[in-house]
């Protein structure tokens, strides 16, 4: 590195709340924008997920936690169960699009796990063990495969399960701690249907 360089050390889950107030303009160059305080962050990954809440610049108190597998976790179990490719989350949502767009009705229900629980703390362990016990039931066993429409159904309700959690205990915690911004970091923010139902709910 060119002596003008520095490495600087930083918190991986504080990299999420510095990196959501910079913008690349059209020049490339990068701005700051301040963010508006409270601010609550959703982080959610193959290792993480948690909602902090940041009352000031560099202060952080983590509200809520996963109790047992972090969200991207689980995405990439199901895809797993599914016969899809690793990394799980991308090739699930792609099914669950494909599903949510024919408009068909979903023969499938999961669980919403811990959405009523009155914290906001997260579990992602149940939801895969009820995907698991969905699939044995419909392949008898595994002496037929599931069909392709199965495989997008299957994808479409579990993606619609975990979003609906994951939004309801994020908004919630904005009204009771009168957030102002919402950050969504890690993996699975990239999940077009979370970003898309938040944003959604949000407005």
């Amino acid at each position: 590195f060119p002596s003008h360089d520095k490495i600087i050390p930083i918190n991986h889950m504080e990299g999420h709340f510095v990196t959501a107030q910079f913008i690349q303009k059209e020049n490339g160059i990068f701005t700051r924008t301040p963010l508006s305080y409270p601010v609550l962050g959703l982080l959610v990954s193959g290792g993480h997920s948690e909602l902090v809440l940041s009352g000031e610049e560099g202060m952080y108190k983590k509200v809520g936690a996963t109790r047992d597998d972090a969200v991207g976790e689980a995405f990439d179990k199901v895809a797993r169960m599914l016969g899809l490719p690793y990394p799980g989350g991308p090739a699930v949502s792609r099914l669950a699009k494909e599903y949510r767009e024919s408009k068909k009705e979903n023969p499938f229900t999961l669980p919403r796990p811990m959405m009523h629980s009155g914290d906001y703390d997260f579990s992602f362990s149940g939801i895969k063990t009820a995907v698991l016990y969905a699939i044995r039931d419909i392949t008898n066993g595994n002496t037929r495969g599931l069909t392709e429409e199965e495989k997008s159904a299957i994808a479409c309700e579990f993606e619609n399960a975990v979003v609906e959690v994951l939004i309801k205990k994020t908004l919630r915690a904005v009204e009771e701690y009168g957030v102002q911004t919402v950050i969504v970091g890690g993996g699975v923010a990239g999940n077009t249907h979370l970003d898309a139902e938040l944003y959604r709910d949000w407005e």
